[in-house]
């Protein structure tokens, strides 16, 4: 030890210098630090107990620690605790890796997978389809998700496949059973229908007849104050005038909630009706046009292709301020395209809007068609929505054969595609459109 005398040398008749606590800092390796000790001497020739301070810096040696888990046993864990099937597919179709959890419902072995192609495993037409979506995956780098039926155990079930590029010519699939939530869907959406239902009866039936009787009342006075050349006849003919607005924007309300024409003339009639009534309400221009050659049967397409376009009209207005909305449904070879177009203010610049319940909605309507919804900027301002489903079939087909049979249809230069999985748009027609 050193003594540090008045012209600051040190000396070694020091006593022991007083030592502090050392602190450690990280260095600019992970693997080292340095170490920063203070010592506390007393200057010798002072009687008093003055302090002079030194501090020593070193490098200390960190030992490093092997982490306990290896990547490939990180992946292998992620994949069995996933409850989903995983698959790695290569550009060609052909099946790399695979991987079922342990408590799935019906058995499926790696061995039967791995190696084979997609057109080994699915229906042509199916396989077709998820081909499409993996070259769209690749080409775009980003994932796409494709929704289809397919029968397992004779059972009809739901599957949503998320695919995702995971090298240049590979993507990673991750395919969910969502039977059981499309049902609570499904179940959702009648109920929600129902309830459309009764409140539309309900003002029909309960305050339009009553605003029906006032108007009568009213007539009635109006006549009898009119007969006796009060002045008091003006003030209510214009009641008369306020309730009788009443009373039209009730019948407005009850027919978009119930609409008849969909039932009884059918969903171009609905259409027409429905932008007469937008045009009345929302005080907008509003048009609706058909393609002679569409012919929609189904009740349910039907219902779904209107509550669509009602959707997407009421957003129109409420959100983009729309002041001209149009609404088309067109058919391109074997593909059916509700759009609706407005000259709103359009789609926030930021990005794409955060789908709401009403968007979520539209698009549960659209994969219950078989297609797919797309939001999009319009050509010269506004927004377009489309939908894009397969023709559904027609009565005359028949009820005995089996459902896929009945739902075959033609895509341009392809094989067979089913009605319930997703279109792809560049077969249709309609390649200006994507997915959303």
């Amino acid at each position: 030890m050193f003594n540090l005398e008045d012209n600051g040398s040190m000396t070694p008749q020091s006593p022991d210098p007083i030592q502090l606590a050392p602190r450690s800092a990280v260095g600019p390796s992970p693997t080292s630090a340095s170490r920063h000790t203070t010592r506390l001497w007393r200057k010798a020739s002072q009687p008093a107990p003055t302090v002079l301070a030194q501090s020593v810096w070193g490098d200390t040696q960190i030992a490093t620690r092997t982490p306990p888990w290896t990547d490939e046993g990180k992946t292998r864990a992620l994949w069995q605790a996933l409850p989903d099937l995983v698959f790695i597919v290569d550009r060609q179709g052909q099946v790399l890796e695979f991987q079922a959890p342990p408590d799935l419902e019906y058995p499926v072995s790696a061995q039967g997978v791995v190696g084979r192609r997609l057109g080994e495993l699915l229906p042509s037409a199916l396989a077709q389809q998820v081909r499409y979506y993996i070259e769209k995956a690749l080409r775009m780098g980003s994932p796409q998700v494709l929704h289809a039926e397919y029968q397992v155990m004779g059972r009809t079930r739901t599957f949503q496949a998320r695919m995702a590029p995971c090298s240049p010519d590979a993507v990673l699939a991750l395919v969910r059973d969502v039977t059981d939530r499309v049902h609570m869907e499904q179940e959702l959406l009648e109920i929600s229908h129902r309830e459309q239902m009764r409140i539309g009866q309900d003002l029909h039936d309960g305050l339009g007849q009553h605003l029906t009787g006032i108007t009568f009342l009213l007539r009635a006075l109006e006549k009898k104050l009119a007969a006796r050349q009060l002045p008091e006849a003006a003030e209510v003919a214009e009641v008369l005038r306020l309730v009788m607005q009443a009373l039209a924007q009730t019948r407005s309300l009850a027919r978009g909630l119930v609409p008849v024409e969909l039932e009884s003339k059918g969903l171009r009639a609905a259409l027409q009706e429905l932008a007469a009534t937008a045009e009345h309400v929302f005080r907008i221009r509003c048009t609706a046009a058909v393609d002679e050659a569409v012919q929609i049967h189904d009740q349910a397409v039907a219902t779904h292709l209107f509550r669509l376009a009602q959707e997407a009209l009421n957003n129109a207005v409420r959100h983009g301020k729309a002041k001209h909305v149009t609404l088309e449904l067109t058919q391109a070879g074997e593909y059916l395209a509700l759009t609706i177009q407005d000259d709103g203010v359009g789609l926030p610049k930021t990005g794409p809007p955060k789908p709401g319940l009403g968007l979520k909605i539209m698009q549960y309507r659209a994969q219950k068609l078989g297609g797919v919804l797309q939001v999009q900027p319009g050509p010269h301002g506004g927004t377009v929505v489309s939908c894009i489903f397969p023709c559904p079939p027609q009565p005359a087909l028949s009820q005995t054969e089996p459902a896929a049979d009945a739902q075959l249809l033609l895509a341009a230069g392809a094989q067979p595609a089913p009605a319930h999985a997703q279109p792809s748009p560049e077969g249709s027609g309609l390649s200006h459109l994507q997915p959303i």
